[in-house]
């Protein structure tokens, strides 16, 4: 899977898309609207336990 934050400039609002990383379609499996705006810059670090 992978995972995407992605500003809706109309909507004005972020999202988390995620993906489906054996596929090659550009469009997301899901979208998740998050309750307020991330920040541009934001950035994470992913790890399995």
């Amino acid at each position: 899977m992978g995972l995407s934050t992605v500003y809706n400039a109309p909507e004005q609002r972020s999202e988390v898309w995620i993906h489906d990383a054996a596929s090659d379609l550009a469009e997301p499996i899901c979208t998740i609207a998050l309750p307020e705006v991330i920040p541009l810059g934001f950035h994470g670090t992913w790890r399995s336990a």
